[in-house]
């Protein structure tokens, strides 16, 4: 319902997302799921949820608005821009920064404080923002599963049984590091892999 109504053009996004979680109290209620306690946690995980990312988004606005009033934005990517290496060079560093971050912080909030500094080097740079961002967001799933302190793996911790340990789990992730990094350096050497289709859909 998601993905296949953006494709088709019947809904946008945010429509999409609505129509998804309508989906959801559907299912719930076929399969018999569906209990007034359960959608009470439901209901109040989303609130925290949703004030949490708000007040994320309120931050990063205010974030950006005194990047771009004290001119600290187009003083950065000037200096980034004067640095004696290729600009692939310089988007590998940006990509390494948002990996590090990944390993102790939580998505939403590395986007929403990287996205203001990055976007005008990447604009520069004449790299296509749709490229980047899934450059950013490969690079923050494996962040998120960098040992020591990923945050996917203190949850696959959580839900493994009691005999797995710290150190099970830091192994269990290095296959889908490798996976991640195949796909970055695939992604790096053919942009068009993560274009086409949205080009497809526009």
């Amino acid at each position: 319902m998601v993905v296949g109504l953006i494709v088709l053009g019947v809904a946008t996004p945010t429509e999409s997302a609505a129509l998804g979680a309508s989906g959801c109290f559907v299912l719930a209620m076929c399969y018999k799921g569906l209990r007034w306690e359960k959608l009470k946690t439901a209901i109040a995980h989303t609130v925290r949820i949703t004030v949490m990312m708000l007040m994320i988004f309120a931050g990063s606005a205010g974030f950006s608005q005194i990047l771009a009033l004290t001119g600290a934005s187009q003083g950065l990517v000037e200096a980034v821009a004067n640095l004696p290496l290729p600009p692939h060079f310089i988007l590998i560093g940006m990509l390494c920064v948002v990996i590090i971050l990944g390993t102790f912080m939580e998505s939403m909030t590395i986007i929403m404080i990287t996205i203001p500094i990055f976007m005008p080097i990447v604009q520069a740079f004449n790299f296509d923002p749709l490229w980047f961002g899934a450059l950013a967001l490969l690079s923050i799933e494996m962040g998120l599963t960098t040992p020591p302190f990923g945050l996917i793996l203190f949850i696959v911790k959580g839900l493994a049984p009691k005999d797995v340990t710290m150190i099970d789990v830091y192994r269990a992730g290095i296959p889908f590091l490798l996976c991640d990094l195949l796909v970055m350096i695939l992604l790096l050497s053919f942009p068009q892999l993560a274009l086409w289709l949205p080009k497809l859909i526009h």
